[in-house]
């Protein structure tokens, strides 16, 4: 359920206001609907020498890369020009799963049907140990997803 925010800053540098908006952005393509992505605002009119953030919004939901275009679109504000200028924005982001599991001394032996089984608690049997006498036991961190994990013991 991680959130992240992109900032992209637009500016009109032209003598005319600009009216702008975003093209793209709607539910069909999955923003501003409570899933995946949000952009805000969508649509505005920029004074001469001024600028606006637009702010997308990314939250992962469920493991899946996207990878979508929207279009920033803009014409001054008297409607001079014959037609609005365009610029295609390229929006790209990965949900990922972190995903490992420990394998104790043990689990290699252990049975495949006991998945759907009620889970028993795992780790390290040393068993009886002589005082003064030293014991190694050891188990395994896999992990099994994409990207690299750091972990540390405490």
């Amino acid at each position: 359920n991680r959130k992240d925010v992109r900032v992209v800053t637009i500016r009109n540098d032209s003598l005319l206001a600009a009216s702008w908006r975003l093209l793209g952005v709607g539910e069909e393509e999955g923003f501003n609907c409570e899933k995946e992505f949000s952009v805000y605002p969508v649509a505005g009119t920029l004074q001469p020498g001024r600028s606006e953030e637009l702010t997308i919004g990314f939250h992962a939901i469920e493991k899946e890369v996207f990878d979508k275009t929207i279009t920033l679109e803009w014409i001054d504000s008297q409607k001079l020009l014959p037609e609005p200028s365009s610029l295609d924005i390229k929006v790209t982001a990965e949900a990922y799963n972190i995903d490992f599991k420990f394998v104790f001394p043990g689990d290699e032996e252990a049975n495949e049907e006991e998945e759907g089984a009620e889970q028993q608690v795992r780790g390290i049997d040393f068993g009886s140990v002589k005082v003064a006498e030293g014991g190694e036991q050891s188990f395994k961190i896999v992990n099994n997803g994409k990207y690299p994990v750091g972990y540390k013991f405490a």
